[in-house]
């Protein structure tokens, strides 16, 4: 069984070749002529090839984990073209948002032979396929939905044509308050797992909403698209970032989690279904189905 230390290397030397390879591609794509969006779209691809390969040779799909915090912040760096207010808010919070969530991966992670429940699933599932389903579903289409929703990030700190106002401010604090909601709920449910708890009794934000680590990791989003947009107006296509995570969420991630709970844990199943999704005063249409 390997050690958490070297599966982390592993991982480690999977991101540093993937980004080494995605910057030179992002530049060898740029000198002959590819406007930057595409160029750097080509270089997200061949980091995803990269991490798949990977992936693939260790047998473990939880090795992608940590591109979703990995990637956007790079990127970020990659697109800077000046050091002005907007540009170093986003990069900060786009910073500490992705070192948390990072940590949060590393330290939860177990090592090569912990993989993710629910590539147990799909793979028990599609047998044979698994590996196309791997690619295709559980890393490529990711990939595009963290692309789409770092178009706001773009916006921001390359091609941003307005002074920085009131709406980017608000989304820089409402950026801030997703980073510290995803901070204390993460910390809230780690502290639970480690107690080896057998009750429902979670507390904190877990006891407002079913999911305020995933409310906070989409109102991130949208606090970025807020910053974006007031950055430059005609860039409306940038919508397409929050409207994709929120969409991931709500009809993938949420629904899988509550399925999970509904075949393991029947009890907090039903408790679960009496704190809403999204907006706390309203309850949720989601059905028990007890």
């Amino acid at each position: 069984m390997m050690d958490k230390s070297r599966s982390l290397l592993i991982v480690f030397t999977a991101y540093l070749t993937a980004v080494a390879m995605g910057y030179l591609t992002g530049e060898w794509l740029q000198q002959r002529g590819l406007a930057f969006l595409w160029a750097l779209a080509g270089a997200d691809l061949v980091c995803t090839l990269i991490v798949f390969a990977f992936s693939f040779f260790f047998r473990n799909t939880s090795i992608y984990d940590p591109y979703w915090s990995v990637l956007p912040p790079l990127m970020a760096v990659y697109a800077l073209e000046s050091y002005d207010l907007r540009s170093l808010t986003v990069l900060g919070l786009t910073t500490v948002w992705a070192v948390r969530l990072t940590w949060n991966w590393i330290r939860r992670w177990k090592g090569m032979n912990d993989i993710d429940w629910r590539y147990r699933e799909y793979e028990k599932r599609t047998g044979k396929w698994f590996w196309v389903v791997s690619f295709i579903g559980l890393q490529l289409v990711p990939t595009v939905v963290v692309f789409l929703a770092c178009l706001p990030l773009f916006a921001s700190i390359k091609f941003a044509r307005e002074e920085f106002g009131i709406l980017g401010f608000l989304g820089a604090l409402l950026a801030l308050f997703a980073v510290w909601m995803e901070y204390k709920s993460d910390n809230q449910l780690w502290a639970f797992l480690k107690n080896n708890s057998k009750t429902n009794a979670i507390q904190g934000l877990w006891t407002v909403w079913r999911f305020p680590n995933y409310v906070g990791e989409v109102l991130f989003w949208w606090g970025l698209f807020f910053i974006g947009i007031e950055a430059n107006p005609s860039l409306w296509w940038i919508l397409a970032g929050p409207l994709c995570m929120t969409a991931l969420f709500h009809f993938i991630s949420m629904p899988l989690m509550e399925e999970r709970h509904r075949q393991k844990r029947p009890q907090y199943y039903r408790e679960l279904l009496n704190r809403p999704r999204w907006i706390p005063v309203l309850r949720s249409s989601v059905k028990n189905k007890g």
